[in-house]
């Protein structure tokens, strides 16, 4: 087992003593309680950055670059639990890839609780534009939580539609069982998530198409990659999905389970464990 840097250690345990759980729950559900455009947004880059912003539909798409854009095309999806807006700490992960040379592409996508339902149609909508603009011969998809969700739905409908898949796809964190069904003891040891208050929160018809446990067929969504860090309560269902995917025909499959890392935890870039993720899922994709 890898030793668990001093950065992540201190971070769990700042993340235990100031209950960072129940805060974070606390944040979800005011934040779920307002419209969507009230809910605070972090749009800041460098000015170096060049953006491109387009609508559709109502909601932004943004393109953004640093460098000359050697690696190709990704669009990322970013968490929040369906209901936040891109975070800073999202922004900083983009930024990472800009810096190694990716064109990065953040669709603003419709928020929880009143636009769940148009999610899934206005994404594969987005990906369609995405790969039909696009001059670049490489195609790449990050999704971290509840990101991680929406692209493992689009991958499913890009399939179902016989469009053309990514080169590869990064999921970070996912959530594959929104009902979040856990036991006690992975349900103690995560620090980010409540299970029993997420239930509670995503006990709505919109949330059940993001759901992945009762899916059957995983074949031919491509080269897939899932990090999830170890105290995440819905591990055990992170390595179900994976090994479904890995069975099925037209797939190639790393999962890889970061011993007592937090959800979400390339969002906290001052561990050594983040970066090192980062750099590696840039190797996965230009394999």
């Amino acid at each position: 087992m890898m030793v668990l840097s001093e950065t992540a250690a201190s971070i769990n345990q700042k993340l235990a003593e100031m209950n960072y759980r129940q805060q974070l729950m606390d944040t979800f559900a005011k934040m779920q309680q307002l419209p969507a455009d009230e809910r605070p947004q972090s749009l800041k880059f460098p000015d170096k950055v060049k953006q491109t912003t387009v609508e559709l539909e109502a909601c932004l798409i943004r393109r953004l670059t640093l460098t000359d854009t050697t690696k190709g095309e990704l669009l990322m999806l970013h968490g929040g639990a369906f209901i936040l807006p891109a975070s800073t700490a999202f922004n900083q992960v983009a930024l990472t890839f800009m810096k190694m040379g990716y064109a990065v592409t953040i669709p603003d996508y419709p928020l929880a609780p009143a636009g769940l339902v148009n999610v899934r149609q206005w994404i594969l909508k987005v990906y369609q534009d995405w790969m039909k603009q696009s001059q670049a011969e490489r195609h790449y998809l990050w999704g971290d939580s509840a990101g991680a969700n929406i692209v493992l739905r689009l991958l499913l409908d890009i399939r179902d539609d016989s469009l053309k898949l990514p080169d590869a796809s990064a999921l970070v964190s996912l959530c594959p069982d929104t009902t979040f069904n856990v036991s006690k003891t992975a349900a103690q040891q995560d620090l980010v998530l409540d299970p029993k208050r997420m239930r509670c929160m995503q006990n709505d018809v919109g949330y059940q198409q993001f759901d992945f446990m009762q899916q059957t067929d995983f074949s031919h969504i491509g080269r897939l990659r899932l990090d999830s860090g170890g105290n995440e309560c819905v591990v055990d269902s992170v390595k179900t999905i994976a090994q479904k995917c890995e069975l099925a025909d037209g797939n190639a499959v790393d999962c890889i389970i970061h011993p007592c890392l937090v959800h979400d935890y390339p969002m906290w870039q001052a561990m050594p464990e983040a970066k090192a993720t980062l750099k590696e899922i840039d190797k996965f994709f230009q394999m």
